[in-house]
């Protein structure tokens, strides 16, 4: 009964104190309070409708505390132009009806900071720190006491300084919708100082309704891509303009998160744009709804913005990530860039080393030389059988008669050495030679192999290290995301979210030393081999049974 009584008590109090729910609307439902939002465009919805996911995640939120109604009409359209939305704001808030409104997009937001609004207004449009900063904010709460905003903390100038480190662009072209070329004043001067700060000229590529049509139109000078906004893009259409930009070998930065690296291009940050940005949207109407006062609302949304690359998308293009990027950065479709790698086991290892180390072909060619110098001592101890045969012609005057003209001879000689001492020392000490070459290759055949084993175990303990820190540092990245959300949560300060940030970089770094010892133990592995270095391989690995062979006396 006390329990009831306490409910009671506080539905009462928020009943009372509550802004949303002060009043009856015509939208209210008989058993409970309604919350009115009105849905502010800047034009017609394009790809995922923000409004209805956030519309979602709010009732869910709200369960049984309260009904929501979002109120959708025609002249609640600002037609992607800024005085068009600016009267369509001014029209919610002049509406009794209305709690609060809902602002989707940059036009929307722009005409909140300039509105001075009665109602809380909520900006569903995510903002950076230094790209479409439209709305003021005071520390991490917003400068305007009936509005509230989200905004991603990574800065733009870190996309763009980590896009010029790998295509190394003359010019980068940022996609914006072309209403907001237009109707945003300060997106220009914020271009110009993102330029100065990354030593690169940037450009506006404004985007149509036809996207495809736009890029045809800015010609031949595109060279990179940098995707800030599509607003006024549909999905099929924003796809299409990133298989063309592909197509084009143009390589292509997502700032909107990883949908974009999914649907191909080339790079982008790891946060989802949609996702987190509807919950938040919706934890701040639903807060809001609940008394809290806009102003108080945090604005900064903690996400993940690890560096993605689409590997399928750089094969395609030909862009060759660093070795630095190799390890740091999250990739989809890995197998793409990974080097094609032929299975080794230890006795196929041992097989090539007695076949093609050069060691043991040079001691292998000592004994053939030995052999043959034997041979040649061994010939001077045999009989040696020689013919003989001769001719000769002659005249002697006055005795032509008495003397033949012609004389031929022929004989066959016999040798047979009795006894040389120097020949017979020469052909012992060719064979005691032989005799040695050939035990010095089995010393040298013992001793390449006995490197090959060693050589093929440490090139698999090094891969085996490389994958352990591998898995140190994703979950090192998930402790981080933990701390990030714990953080925005209100758990913990800030503090552990550095220590987890250092932690990650330090992990980094590991991986980076790991990444190289396998690639010297690949290197040597090769060496003793006697083939080509580039050669990569995947070595046998066994698993066993910690029962039978226990490691670290059975604590592993």
């Amino acid at each position: 009964m006390s329990m009831r009584r306490t409910l009671f008590s506080i539905l009462t109090l928020m009943l009372v104190s509550g802004p949303a729910w002060a009043s009856q609307g015509p939208g209210r439902a008989a058993g409970g309070p309604t919350v009115t939002v009105a849905v502010v465009r800047d034009g017609p919805a394009a790809g995922e409708d923000l409004a209805r996911a956030v519309e979602r995640e709010l009732r869910s939120l709200a369960g049984e505390a309260f009904e929501v109604r979002f109120v959708e009409a025609p002249e609640l359209n600002g037609g992607w132009n800024a005085d068009g939305t600016a009267r369509a704001l001014r029209k919610a808030l002049d509406d009794s009806t209305v709690d609060m409104v809902l602002v989707t997009g940059a036009l929307g937001a722009q005409a909140a900071a300039a509105a001075a609004p009665s109602k809380p207004v909520v900006s569903g449009f995510p903002q950076r720190p230094d790209l479409f900063a439209i709305l003021p904010r005071k520390g991490d709460r917003s400068a305007e006491e009936r509005v509230c905003f989200v905004t991603i903390p990574h800065r733009v100038l870190g996309d763009l300084v980590a896009f010029r480190d790998m295509v190394h662009p003359r010019t980068i072209h940022v996609a914006v919708p072309e209403a907001y070329a237009e109707e945003l004043p300060g997106l220009r001067g914020e271009l110009h100082e993102l330029a100065t700060a990354l030593g690169l000229p940037l450009e506006i590529l404004p985007l149509g309704t036809d996207p495809v049509a736009s890029l045809d139109a800015a010609g031949p000078s595109v060279e990179a891509v940098y995707l800030a906004d599509m607003g006024q893009t549909l999905p099929g259409d924003r796809r299409l303009l990133i298989q063309t930009l592909n197509d084009r070998g143009t390589p292509t930065f997502s700032g909107t998160g990883h949908d974009d690296v999914k649907d191909g291009a080339l790079a982008g940050r790891l946060f989802p744009h949609s996702t987190p940005v509807v919950r938040r949207i919706a934890l701040d109407l639903y807060e809001i709804a609940r008394g809290t006062p806009p102003g108080d609302l945090g604005v900064d949304l903690q996400v993940d913005s690890a560096l993605l690359i689409n590997a399928a998308t750089a094969k395609r293009i030909g862009y060759v990530p660093s070795r630095e990027l190799l390890v740091t950065a999250r990739y989809l479709h890995p197998e793409a860039l990974k080097l094609p790698e032929k299975p080794l086991s230890l006795g196929e290892a041992f097989r090539m080393a007695r076949e093609h180390n050069v060691g043991l072909k040079i001691s292998n060619q000592n004994i053939e030389t030995a052999v043959r110098e034997k041979d040649l001592s061994k010939t001077t101890l045999l009989p040696h059988l020689s013919a003989i045969v001769g001719g000769e012609n002659r005249k002697i005057p006055g005795l032509e008669d008495i003397i033949p003209d012609t004389i031929a001879e022929a004989g066959v000689t016999l040798d047979q050495m009795i006894f040389d001492d120097q020949r017979v020392s020469q052909y012992n000490s060719a064979k005691r030679i032989v005799e040695g070459t050939k035990q010095a290759y089995e010393v040298s055949r013992m001793d390449v192999l006995s490197r090959t084993g060693l050589a093929y175990y440490t090139f698999g303990l090094m891969r085996v290290l490389a994958r352990v820190e591998r898995e140190n540092l994703s979950l090192t990245r998930e402790n981080l995301s933990l701390a990030r959300i714990r953080m925005e949560a209100g758990y913990s300060g800030k503090d552990e979210v550095y220590r987890w940030e250092s932690e990650a970089a330090k992990r980094e770094s590991e991986l980076l030393l790991r990444q190289a010892d396998v690639e010297s133990a690949r290197i040597a592995l090769n060496r003793i081999l006697g083939i080509d270095q580039s050669e990569r391989w995947t070595p046998d690995e066994r698993r066993f049974d910690v029962k039978v062979f226990p490691l670290a006396g059975g604590a592993l």
